[in-house]
This record gives structure tokens, sequence and C-alpha cells, in this order.
């Protein structure tokens, strides 16, 4: 009824007062605590896991630029018995949410696949007929030499000591957050470009 009293104040109210003898009205009793509700430690993380798989399969496809609306295949390589049992568990909702079919256990990474790492488990991606490898590869590549170019323009700029003693530490600071955010997507690009080259 408490949790309940914000969206539906008379009806609960009225509830409150008929189910038992109160002194106080619900709407000045105390909350109820989150520590007071049990917490299922496994629960939470096999719904960590989930999701953590989902984010990455999505972020490699992002990465390799892969049609949102296609549908590719996944399989998980080499399964040990727990991610093999949470593969079957949780297929379907694998599938829709990471937006793949099938979603398969093989005893080895298909040709032309990209791997995705996590939480010790490989999972590969074919996109061979999904995406245009060499177009992927130059396209790649091109972003990776946007980053140097922008890298080395920070560098140059943040390597003038006039530059950083006299402009402003917000101005100073942002270039060097700027230098990070590229210097991170680079790694991410180059890590892409090396799972293509392999396939």
């Amino acid at each position: 009824l408490k949790l309940l009293h914000p969206f539906m104040p008379f009806i609960t109210e009225a509830l409150w007062k008929e189910t038992a003898a109160r002194e106080n009205h619900l709407i000045v009793t105390p909350w109820p605590q989150a520590a007071a509700f049990p917490r299922n430690e496994k629960a939470a993380a096999e719904v960590n896991w989930l999701i953590g798989l989902i984010s990455a399969i999505r972020s490699a496809r992002q990465e390799m630029n892969v049609p949102a609306g296609a549908k590719i295949p996944m399989a998980a390589v080499a399964a040990g018995p727990e991610i093999s049992l949470r593969i079957d568990l949780y297929r379907d909702l694998i599938a829709r949410l990471a937006r793949l079919d099938p979603v398969s256990i093989a005893p080895a990474a298909p040709k032309g696949a990209v791997q995705v790492v996590h939480e010790g488990g490989v999972y590969a991606l074919p996109l061979a007929g999904v995406i245009d490898v060499a177009a992927e590869k130059a396209r790649l590549a091109k972003e990776i030499d946007k980053c140097v170019k922008e890298i080395d323009a920070i560098d140059k700029k943040m390597s003038n000591p006039s530059f950083v003693e006299r402009a402003p530490a917000e101005i100073v600071e942002e270039n060097r957050e700027r230098r990070a955010a590229f210097g991170e997507r680079r790694e991410k690009l180059a890590a892409a470009l090396a799972q293509i080259s392999e396939s």
C-alpha cells in the first residue's frame, strides 16, 4: 500500500484505515527501506551477465557498421557448461535484444566472424555477406586516420608552452579530454580493423 500510495492516494488511504487499527494516516508513515527486501545475488549476476553480453554485441555491431535491422548469427565458441546453460536459458532474449538469428553454440569460430569476449566467453558474429568487408576495412582505416590527425593537432597545440600558460585552465583540460577521447576511439577502431582483417 505504501508503494502504491503516490499513484492511488484515496484508495490506498481507505484500505489502510480498513485493514487494521492504525494510529497514523498512510501518507505520514515511513517508506519501506530497500535493505528490508531480500536480494537474490545469483539472479543479479545472471541479469548483469545478460546486459553485458547484449551491450558487447551491440557495440561490435555498431563498430562494424552492421545495418541496424539486419539479423546476424551468433555462436558461443567452445562454451563451457555454465555459458551453455545461460545461452540455452536466455537464447530468445539474447536473439531479440541483440538482433541475432540464430543463437547457437559452436566448437570453433566460423570463418569471417568478429569475436566478442565477455566474462570468459567468446562469442562469434559471422559477418560474411552482411557487410562489404573491403569497404568496411577502408572506412575503419579512414576513421583511424581522422583520429590520428585530431590527436596530432591537439598534441601540437598542447606542446606549445605559451598556449598552456595563456589559455584558461578549462580550455587546457578540455583539450586533454578530447585527446583522451580520440585516443580511446582510435584504439577501438584499430581493434575492429584487426578483427575484420583476421576474418
